[in-house]
């Protein structure tokens, strides 16, 4: 199998595009481009970029196509499940952290209706502030603007 056919499993098993396959191990789109086109080969560079990004991808598989392309699907290890374990006995512990959790969601829900009824202070200063620069414009605008220049200076028209 070829490097750009490999390649291109991945990105099709990752469900990506070309460009965000590129961009989530941090490398150009045209190098991803030019090994699909066959203008260049995976490197062990990359193979080092896609491994830590996607670590059940086989280097040995993306390098020389041998083997499976995925780590769990090697002979003898089954897809890899999380492992159930018996919930703790001891709840009060969740319950202590499900209080302040609640407690929590309280606290902000309370921070938000006060934003929302009574507006965000700084907000309000940033809209008085832009109300008073549109003022001015207005003023500077119909030519009632003050000069605001040296008295003793005139306006050079010459």
């Amino acid at each position: 199998m070829k490097d750009s056919e490999r390649l291109q499993l991945i990105i099709t098993h990752l469900l990506l595009s070309k460009n965000a396959f590129a961009k989530s191990i941090g490398v150009s789109s045209d190098t991803v481009y030019n090994i699909l086109a066959e203008k260049t080969f995976i490197t062990a560079n990359l193979v080092k970029k896609i491994t830590d990004t996607y670590p059940n991808v086989r280097a040995e598989w993306l390098l020389k196509g041998e083997g499976t392309m995925l780590v769990w699907q090697e002979q003898g290890k089954p897809l890899p499940l999380p492992k159930l374990e018996e919930p703790p006995s001891d709840y009060a512990s969740f319950k202590t952290y499900y209080a302040e959790c609640q407690a929590e969601l309280t606290r902000l829900r309370a921070k938000l209706d006060r934003i929302e009824n009574e507006g965000c202070p700084r907000c309000s200063e940033k809209d008085k502030s832009i109300a008073r620069l549109y003022d001015l414009l207005k003023e500077w605008s119909s030519g009632a603007s003050r000069d605001f220049r040296a008295p003793d200076k005139k306006l050079d028209t010459g």
